[in-house]
């Protein structure tokens, strides 16, 4: 093929690399229609474009040499060490990409556009192509130049990378362009600095959702590779909600509440998992009897007086339901004295007035039957 003056050079010492993948399709450019295809083909197809791929149509692959920033050259004709994918070159003159390599160099299979605006050649032994072009000079392979970094939403922890687990972050490097490997959030479910992590989505650098699969699979895309592409796994944490009952005067944890609409015998034998920013219900139980006293739910242990609410919880948290008793027992005597809170209540403005204890002797050893509540 001839050689001609070209329009557009893709050599990197004029056009950066990401000039290069400008138009986000490598290695296609603008076009000269006057000058020569092999190199724009051989290049397109050592980046994985097929023949007149509507990614990088025929009109954009004229170029006049590999560029040296994405390929590195190996020199001589004896082309030792060659492998599918590489580009063989022909001196200034001609460039045709591997197809199948073979242990004899002159049974290559390689694929190439033989001149300006031909057609494409698949399968073409080298020995054809020596013929045409003559020795060969060299190859150019493409290099590792991208790296991904895989990291999670939280400082440290464990991130899987094509099936090991490694640090986070964890950055895969001297990876080719549109490499694809599979990546985990391998930290789902596990214990790290005292929470629980809950897995719920890939984000990538630019803050877009990429994936909402715990194990997914990526692909190099960015066309810049000095700018990583980056993969965080989003976590939520899961927060231990404790829920206690206070009965005042004495104590403990005992009696019965409600939970999500279900009741629950306290204490329960593990706490309630609530994953941010969910919300958890309760329902502190009034007149309940402990020890043969009534007790009635007052407030909750932050000052709350509904005895059925919503929490959201933004940590591990024990909610508490106070709970007062109806009278108040002295010792002293044969008998205890029983002390009854009787105050006047104003119903126009639901209002108590103070405290007024009455007292009165009783037997706390006396079995209260049902209907004999005292009100």
């Amino acid at each position: 093929m001839m050689r001609t003056i070209i329009l557009l050079m893709i050599n990197l010492t004029i056009f950066g690399a990401a000039d290069l993948f400008a138009q986000h399709i490598p290695p296609c450019q603008g076009n000269a229609h006057s000058t020569s295809i092999c190199w724009g083909y051989a290049t397109g197809r050592a980046f994985g474009r097929s023949w007149n791929d509507s990614r990088c149509p025929l009109n954009t692959l004229y170029f006049t040499g590999i560029s040296t920033t994405l390929f590195h050259f190996n020199e001589g004709a004896s082309l030792s060490g060659i492998s599918a994918g590489d580009i063989v070159v022909f001196g200034a003159v001609h460039a045709a990409y591997v197809r199948t390599p073979h242990s004899n160099p002159l049974d290559f299979k390689v694929d190439q556009v033989p001149n300006i605006n031909g057609p494409e050649q698949t399968n073409v032994s080298l020995s054809d192509a020596i013929d045409d072009y003559g020795q060969p000079t060299g190859y150019y392979r493409e290099k590792k130049l991208w790296s991904v970094t895989v990291q999670n939403s939280f400082t440290g922890g464990k991130v899987g990378v094509n099936g090991t687990e490694w640090d986070s972050p964890y950055t895969e490097s001297e990876l080719y362009w549109e490499s694809t490997f599979n990546i985990d959030a391998v930290m789902d479910g596990r214990l790290h600095d005292n929470y629980i992590r809950r897995f719920v989505k890939w984000l990538q650098d630019d803050g877009s959702d990429y994936n909402t699969s715990k194990s997914t699979t990526i692909t190099i895309t960015k066309y810049n590779f000095s700018e990583p592409e980056d993969y965080t796994a989003i976590f939520r944490k899961e927060f231990n909600i404790t829920f206690q009952n206070n009965f005042i005067g004495v104590g403990g944890n005992a009696g019965i509440i409600k939970v999500n609409g279900q009741q629950y015998t306290l204490p329960t034998s593990q706490p309630f998992q609530v994953v941010e920013p969910n919300s958890i219900t309760a329902e502190a139980i009034s007149g309940q009897v402990y020890n043969y006293i009534i007790y009635a739910f007052t407030q909750w242990s932050d000052g709350n007086t509904s005895y059925s609410r919503t929490f959201t919880p933004t940590d591990h948290t024990t909610y508490i339901a106070n709970t007062d008793y109806e009278y108040v027992i002295t010792g002293g005597y044969t008998h205890d004295l029983v002390q009854y809170d009787v105050r006047a209540y104003y119903s126009n403005e639901g209002s108590f007035a103070d405290p007024n204890y009455v007292s009165a002797f009783g037997r706390l050893d006396v079995k209260i039957m049902a209907g004999d509540a005292i009100n």
